[in-house]
């Protein structure tokens, strides 16, 4: 039976350029894929995941949260020369007919699909930006921001 662990954690950060001090909700879900490691995984997620969530003052990111999103950045362009791997596999089969059919079709999807999460990956410290907390201006920040706030006020005794 397969497991998965879900849960919003409350980080709190403090800018490396201005000092400011600011919390954020970091989404955690980890998937049994190896159930020997399950329990390591879920902890090491807890304990010392790290969430992109820019300074809500100056805009900047930690170190931490820079290197996090350059480890997603770096899965986008594993999947775009996936993409153009079966698109040129896909060209090279040309005269095989059935393969044309499948594999460039896949191919180009697969690489607008992740040539748009590129694209949105880039964007995404500043959308991110409006769900950093400050402490004692919880009423600034945005609605999810404050929705999971709630909700995780609501779980806490």
């Amino acid at each position: 039976m397969a497991r998965k662990f879900k849960a919003d954690i409350r980080r709190e950060a403090s800018c490396a350029a201005c000092g400011t001090g600011y919390y954020y909700f970091h989404d955690v879900e980890v998937d049994e894929i190896d159930s020997e490691k399950f329990d390591e995984k879920v902890r090491a997620a807890v304990e010392v995941g790290v969430g992109v969530a820019p300074c809500p003052s100056c805009g900047e990111l930690n170190p931490e949260m820079k290197a996090a999103h350059g480890k997603a950045l770096r899965s986008h362009l594993i999947g775009i020369a996936v993409s153009l791997a079966i698109l040129a596999f896909g060209w090279m089969m040309l005269e095989e007919g059935l393969l044309l059919y499948i594999l460039l079709p896949v191919g180009g999807l697969s690489l607008l699909g992740y040539l748009g999460i590129t694209i949105a990956w880039v964007f995404e410290p500043k959308t991110n930006r409006k769900h950093s907390i400050l402490p004692g201006r919880e009423a600034e920040a945005s609605e999810k921001a404050r929705t999971q706030l709630a909700a995780w006020q609501a779980r806490t005794p």
